[in-house]
C-alpha cells in the first residue's frame, strides 16, 4: 500500500464485535467474514470512524497509520481514493462446480452402529446392491462436470460386502472413461474395516482407491457404538485391519495414505486424554476426521448429544496434541480455511452447501439424493439415475433448486449472527431433521459460536497453524493487539 498522505479520508465497514475474556476485541464483518483482532486503542479508533461518511484524519501518528493499514488489509475500512480491498459479497464472481459422487454399492452392512445414517432409511430393504450399469451411468454423468478433476467414493452399508471384484470392475470403467474424457478422478472407499484383508488392501492400492476407515480408537468406545450385526464386538477385527493398513501403507505417497473417521460421543469426550495419547503414539501420521454426532440417522434415537461445551473442550485438547505433532485434523482444518481464505473450498462449510450443487449420493437402485444427509427422505429424492442423460438436468431439478435457496442470509437466526459466513449455517440435512425446515440453523450452532472466536485467536497467536496449512492468509489479517 502506498504511503498515506498527511491528510486523508476513511470510513469503516459495518461490523459486530466479539470480546475475549482479557478484553481484547475481535472485529468482524459478518457479511464477508473479514476480521481483525485489535487492542483497546485500535478498537476505540475504529469505532470513532463513521460508517456513513468519510472521516478526515490529519497528520496521523505512525501507530495510527499502522492500525489503518492493518484494518484496510483486513477489509474493514476503505479510503476515499482506494476502494475496499474485498467485495461486500463473499460469493461474487465465484462458482463452485459439481465435483463429487458417492456410490452406495450396497445397503447391507455387517455392523449395527448406533449412529448409522444408512440403517435409518424407511422403506428400503437391507440387501440392495448396485449393479454395474447403474454405477456406469452415474460415472458417465459425473464426467459431464465442467471441471477436469472430480471424485468418487464407494460407500454403503459396507461397500466391500458388494464384492471387491465388483468394485474393481467399476474402478476400471472409471479409469477408462476418465482417460477418454481427459479427466482426473480421485477414487476412495469408505469402509468399516472389517473386511480389509492384506490382499484387499493391496488390490485397492494397486487400483488407486484410497481407503477411509471408520474407527473409534478405544476398544470400549468402538465396541459400545459399532457392534457386529450379530451383537458381537468389532474392535479386535478392525484394529487388526488397521495394523495391516499401517504396515502396508505407511510409506505410500500422501494421496494414497488412508484416512480415519471417529465420532465424537459422550464416551469419546470422557476419554479424550487417552484418545489423544494413543493418536500421538501411533496414528497422527494419518488423516483424521472427528465427526460431531448430529441428529441424522439412528443417532438421534440411540445417543444423547454431548453438550457444545464438552465437545469444544475435547476439540481443544485434540488440537493442542495435533499441533505438538505437526498435524491438523478435520473439521478444524476446514474451519481454519474459512477463517483465513475467502474461498469456501469445503462444501459442507459453504452457503449454499454442496448438497445437490457440488455432490450427489446414489442409492443402490439408482435413486438420487443431494447427499447422505437426506438419505431416505422422499421429499428430497431427485429421481433415478437411469432417467437422466444430462448432469445439468439433475443440477436444475426442483430439489436442488430448493436447497440452493438455503443461503445463510435467508435463515432468520443466522442472518443476524456474527459467525454467519464462517459456519455458513451448518448442515441442512441436520437442520431439517431437528427443526423440520431447511431455513433453520443446524444442531452445532452453539458449538460454532464457541469454536470460531477461539480458532481466530489461535491463528493470531500460534504461528504453527499457518505453517501446517501451508497457506498465507490472503486477507493478511494480523493482530494489532
Amino acid at each position: 500500500m502506498k504511503r498515506l498522505d498527511r491528510s486523508f479520508y476513511v470510513r469503516r465497514i459495518p461490523t459486530l464485535t466479539h470480546i475475549y475474556d482479557d478484553g481484547t476485541r475481535l472485529i468482524v464483518d459478518p457479511k464477508t467474514a473479514s476480521w481483525a483482532v485489535v487492542d483497546n486503542m485500535a478498537y476505540n479508533f475504529f469505532q470513532d470512524i463513521s460508517i456513513h461518511r468519510y472521516k478526515v484524519i490529519e497528520n496521523p501518528s505512525d501507530k495510527i497509520k499502522s492500525c489503518l493499514i492493518s484494518l484496510y488489509r483486513a477489509g474493514l475500512v476503505e479510503f476515499e481514493n482506494k476502494p475496499r480491498k474485498f467485495s461486500s459479497n463473499l460469493y461474487e464472481n465465484v462458482e463452485y462446480p459439481f465435483v463429487f459422487m458417492l456410490l452406495r454399492i450396497t445397503n447391507y452392512c455387517n455392523l449395527d452402529c448406533r449412529y448409522c445414517y444408512a440403517k435409518n432409511i424407511p422403506g428400503k430393504t437391507s440387501h440392495q446392491e448396485m449393479d454395474e450399469l447403474t454405477a456406469y451411468k452415474a460415472i458417465d454423468l459425473l464426467l459431464q462436470s465442467e471441471i477436469n478433476s472430480v471424485g468418487i467414493v464407494f460407500s454403503g452399508g459396507e461397500p466391500l460386502l458388494g464384492g471387491i471384484n465388483k468394485i474393481i470392475k467399476i474402478q476400471k470403467y472409471v479409469l477408462k472413461q476418465a482417460k477418454e474424457k481427459r479427466k482426473e478422478i480421485d477414487t476412495a472407499i469408505q469402509t468399516n474395516g472389517t473386511l480389509l484383508s492384506e490382499d484387499t488392501i493391496r488390490i485397492l492400492e494397486a487400483h488407486n482407491i484410497q481407503m477411509s476407515i471408520s474407527f473409534d480408537i478405544l476398544a470400549s468406545i468402538h465396541d459400545a457404538n459399532r457392534k457386529k450385526a450379530n451383537g458381537y464386538d468389532s474392535y479386535e477385527v478392525v484394529h487388526k485391519a488397521m495394523c495391516k493398513v499401517d504396515r502396508l501403507m505407511r510409506t505410500k505417497r500422501d494421496e494414497m495414505r488412508p484416512g480415519f473417521i471417529a465420532v465424537i460421543t459422550k464416551e469419546f469426550i470422557s476419554n479424550v486424554g487417552d484418545i489423544s495419547n494413543m493418536l500421538v503414539n501411533r496414528l497422527w501420521n494419518y488423516g483424521w476426521q472427528f465427526n460431531i454426532i448430529d441428529q441424522i440417522g439412528r443417532g438421534r434415537k440411540n445417543i444423547k448429544n454431548p453438550s457444545a461445551e464438552s465437545i469444544f473442550s475435547a476439540l481443544r485438547i485434540l488440537l493442542e496434541k495435533s499441533l505438538e505433532n505437526g498435524r491438523l485434523f478435520n473439521p478444524i482444518r476446514y474451519m481454519l480455511f474459512n477463517i483465513l481464505m475467502r474461498e469456501r473450498g469445503y462444501m459442507c462449510f459453504r452457503s449454499p452447501c454442496g448438497a445437490g450443487n457440488a455432490m450427489l449420493s446414489i442409492d443402490p437402485d439408482g435413486t438420487i439424493f443431494p447427499c447422505d444427509s437426506f438419505l431416505g427422505r422422499k421429499d428430497f429424492e431427485i429421481g433415478n439415475i437411469h432417467d437422466y442423460n444430462k448432469l445439468s438436468d439433475i443440477l436444475n431439478s426442483p430439489v436442488v433448486k430448493l436447497l440452493r435457496q438455503r443461503q445463510v442470509q435467508n435463515i432468520p437466526e443466522c442472518s443476524k449472527c456474527i459467525w454467519q459466513h464462517f459456519c455458513c449455517g451448518g448442515c441442512p440435512g441436520d437442520a431439517y431433521a431437528v427443526n423440520g425446515k431447511l431455513l433453520s440453523p443446524s444442531s452445532i450452532c452453539r458449538l460454532s459460536q464457541m469454536l470460531f472466536p477461539y480458532l481466530i485467536r489461535k491463528v493470531v497467536e500460534d504461528k504453527r497453524i499457518l505453517h501446517l496449512l501451508r497457506v498465507r492468509s490472503e486477507r493478511n489479517r494480523y493482530s494489532t493487539a
